[in-house]
């Protein structure tokens, strides 16, 4: 009889269908996942009075599959300029291009001297003059270009101005919002119309053995002839790395750095980046010195001329010298996110704009970047954009939204250029030693952001079965050091990528 109970379990066990085992256990790994997470949000001392917000979805589906908070808006730091690359390469296409455009204007006589200006016309292109990619011209390298340009065309005196255009927008070409400590660093430079060299300087330090005397400024690159630098940065204590801070702002000619810097000895130095406040005066600078180098004189001023769009096209016998294009929008967008460049992603999110309602006007741009994402069936309630990189703690959005952009994303042609921006678990970017040696190596591609007490993952997670989610996971206002968060991230992908789908 007991025989006959044992081979009627085996038969209903080997009829019942495989697929339902697989699926309960499924469920099971979620549910055990979702514990988890709630245990440590009650107990663990760094998350236990965080905000904290989850949300993973099946990417082929879009459709939630687990969540915590996931409707709650929250501060995306850096995270934003997935919003940002998406916005872009939907509206703008994976290879569009910038295109930086020089003029003569006036008339050239038949001595060789131009009646006129030079006037470079920015279109918002962030590589102008950057070392990032290969097929850049790098810094001066373009001045020189432009110079063999105009010198090829016969011009050998210049009476008029060397001149770069901008339009009206550029006058206030940061969000309202930024923070004073944040907009003279490099990382808080403006961007307009005119971009050139990322928009940066670097200032190298060689401090004291004597703690609080002035650190000696050693070398400036490129150097700022034009504007007025007070350096107060004092030696540190040693081992204490930098704790300066460089206070500018856009079109200002004064520039402030305080605070403390210090090395492991005495021989060593230390770069501090800062802000431009004025890369298009920089970029006239090295054009400047080019035309003086191949004999061409020049009689008139440098200047930045505010346009509007009637005013230009009024401007007579404008003739083009050359155009210079930027890198495609996919090779911009790898940068951007692979190096979190708040620059690169302003100007993508200002290119959106453009595209959006014909302005770079930060209100504007914000407000349509919103509804163009509302028509796509997003629900942006709770998505208050103020940038498009992530750098004012005042944009907030929900980790839903996230994994909806993402889930979209994934439909499109463009997505493979998205996906190769991502930083990679273990390998690249910014998560290149986060759960390196662990399970979840080489299995996570995401955008990684933080701000103070702000730190946020969003992006791809290739869990038990080879299947491929998207996630977003936000943590606000967290207890401890940043490396203690860290830590407690780590061991949530690690439990991530154990989930079976």
């Amino acid at each position: 009889m007991k025989k006959k109970y044992l081979f009627l379990f085996f038969f209903i066990v080997l009829s019942y269908p495989i697929g339902l085992f697989a699926q309960a256990d499924s469920v099971k790994s979620f549910i055990n996942f979702k514990n988890y997470l709630n245990k440590l949000l009650v107990t663990d001392s760094v998350l236990s009075s965080s905000q904290f917000s989850i949300c993973i979805a099946d990417l082929a589906t879009n459709s939630k599959l687990i969540g915590i908070n996931e409707s709650r808006s929250m501060v995306p730091a850096s995270n934003l300029k997935l919003l940002t690359t998406i916005t872009a390469l939907d509206l703008l296409g994976a290879n569009y291009k910038f295109e930086t455009k020089v003029f003569i204007t006036g008339n050239l006589d038949a001595y060789g001297v131009l009646i006129g200006d030079v006037i470079v016309e920015g279109n918002g292109d962030p590589t102008l003059g950057s070392d990032k990619f290969k097929t850049t011209w790098i810094g001066n390298t373009l001045t020189k270009m432009i110079a063999e340009k105009l010198k090829d065309r016969g011009v050998k005196k210049i009476q008029g101005n060397l001149v770069v255009s901008l339009p009206i927008d550029d006058l206030q070409p940061l969000p309202n919002n930024w923070t004073w400590g944040d907009i003279g660093n490099y990382y808080g430079a403006a961007s307009t119309s005119l971009n050139f060299m990322d928009n940066m300087f670097k200032v190298t330090f060689k401090p004291n053995t004597e703690i609080n005397t002035l650190a000696e400024v050693i070398a400036i690159v490129p150097r700022l002839p034009d504007f007025k630098i007070t350096n107060m940065v004092m030696s540190g204590k040693p081992n204490s790395g930098d704790k300066s801070c460089i206070y500018t702002t856009p079109y200002s000619s004064s520039i402030l750095m305080q605070g403390t810097v210090a090395t492991k000895n005495e021989k060593e130095t230390i770069l501090v980046k800062g802000a431009h406040p004025s890369p298009g005066m920089q970029l006239l600078h090295f054009l400047r010195n080019d035309l003086s180098t191949m004999n061409i004189a020049t009689l008139g001023i440098d200047s930045i001329a505010f346009f509007n769009l009637k005013e230009y096209s009024n401007i007579k016998n404008k003739t083009l010298i050359t155009s210079i294009s930027s890198p495609t929008l996919a090779e911009i967008t790898n940068v951007t996110n692979l190096q979190s460049m708040n620059l690169y992603a302003e100007a993508l999110f200002k290119a959106a704009g453009k595209k959006l309602c014909n302005t770079t006007n930060y209100d504007s741009t914000c407000a349509a970047v919103k509804k163009y994402w509302s028509k796509k069936g997003i629900v942006v309630s709770g998505m208050n954009l103020y940038d498009g990189s992530g750098l004012s703690p005042n944009n907030t959005i929900t980790t839903l939204q996230f994994t909806q952009l993402l889930g979209y994303a994934a439909k499109q042609p463009w997505f493979n250029y998205l996906q190769s921006s991502l930083p990679i678990s273990g390998e690249s970017g910014t998560l290149y030693k986060l759960c390196k040696g662990t399970v979840a190596e080489g299995k996570i591609w995401a955008k990684t952001g933080t701000l103070s007490k702000i730190a946020a993952y969003t992006g791809l997670v290739k869990v038990t079965g080879k299947q491929t989610l998207v996630f977003s996971i936000i943590v606000n206002y967290y207890e401890g050091k940043p490396a203690e968060l860290t830590a407690r991230i780590e061991k949530i992908f690690c439990k991530m990528v154990g989930l079976s789908w």
